[in-house]
């Protein structure tokens, strides 16, 4: 699930964990599902900020029966360059991110 390092966007990703729960209670192939930080900005301290709260959330803003379980994050981060911005409406040339992303979930 792509997540931007915001709290707004954090907060939002506990209700769309309950009902990625709900799918996976019904879900026969193993299918899982991964935070992925996006729109990171290394020049900020939101990025840095969102992963310990993923990792390490406040209790009631995480997952689990008490809500105080770690979301499954993934290492890689996709950040916000100007190429991405750029592509708007075309498929951008530079995706190393994304593949660095899709070798480590395949993996996973």
């Amino acid at each position: 699930m792509p997540v931007a390092p915001t709290k707004i966007e954090r907060r939002k990703l506990v209700a769309t964990f309950d009902e990625a729960e709900r799918a996976a209670a019904r879900n026969e192939r193993g299918v899982t599902a991964h935070v992925v930080l996006v729109k990171a900005d290394d020049r900020t301290s939101l990025p840095r900020t969102a992963k310990d709260k993923f990792l390490d959330p406040p209790k009631g803003e995480g997952i689990g029966p008490d809500r105080d379980e770690p979301f499954p994050l993934a290492d890689t981060v996709i950040h916000s360059w100007v190429h991405y911005m750029e592509a708007f409406g075309e498929i951008p040339t530079e995706l190393s991110e994304y593949a660095k992303l899709v070798k480590e979930l395949t993996a996973a």
